[in-house]
């Protein structure tokens, strides 16, 4: 060996040999067990999340919104029914709700073409329109959906018959979102 690898191997013992007297230290145990600990429950807590967004998809009687381009947005649970169309796709690249929905897609068999769809007639943005529906059912939570529905058709009337820009828009889907944090689902604008 060469004496530059010889001076690493040298280095790597000291290192390892600092490592194991620093590591009988009561402390540093506790230290190592807690993160190790956390470390477990951090992935129990992913593994129970991914559960409950999978039983959300399934049990929802979903509403969908058409985006005009072959996929489907339930508004109710977020289920985007475009990762049912993709074939190619880096799935390192997509947030964790994003796989869970991709992975939920690939195996579903199509349990999420029940429910009902809303025609995106005014082409708005389907995180408005599921913002304005949480909106609704939390102002108004002894309305059936029947209700809700004709609530949610007139605030789109409304919406796509004043003249507004992206950034008003944008600005109204982050004052519903505020209002709807607590349902689970992230948007990323």
């Amino acid at each position: 060996m060469s004496k530059k690898l010889d001076s690493l191997v040298e280095q790597i013992k000291d290192i390892d040999s600092e490592l194991e007297t620093i590591g009988e230290n009561d402390l540093i145990k506790r230290y190592n067990m807690l993160l190790m600990r956390r470390k477990y429950l951090n992935g129990v807590k992913k593994e129970e999340y991914e559960y409950e967004r999978k039983r959300q998809f399934l049990d929802c009687n979903h509403i969908f919104v058409d985006d005009g381009f072959g996929s489907k947005f339930c508004i109710k649970c977020g289920l985007d029914t475009i990762y049912n169309h993709l074939e190619y796709v880096n799935y390192d690249n997509l947030s964790f709700d994003e796989q869970i929905m991709f992975d939920y897609m690939l195996n579903s068999s199509n349990e999420y073409k029940d429910g009902r769809t809303y025609n995106n007639e005014y082409n708005l943005d389907k995180e408005l329109i599921r913002s304005i529906y949480l909106r609704l059912k939390e102002e108004y939570p002894n309305l059936d959906e029947e209700a809700i529905f004709r609530y949610l058709d007139a605030s789109l009337h409304n919406i796509a018959t004043k003249d507004k820009d992206e950034e008003e828009n944008i600005k109204r889907i982050r004052r519903l979102d505020e209002r709807n944090k607590n349902y689970g689902f992230k948007r990323y604008i």
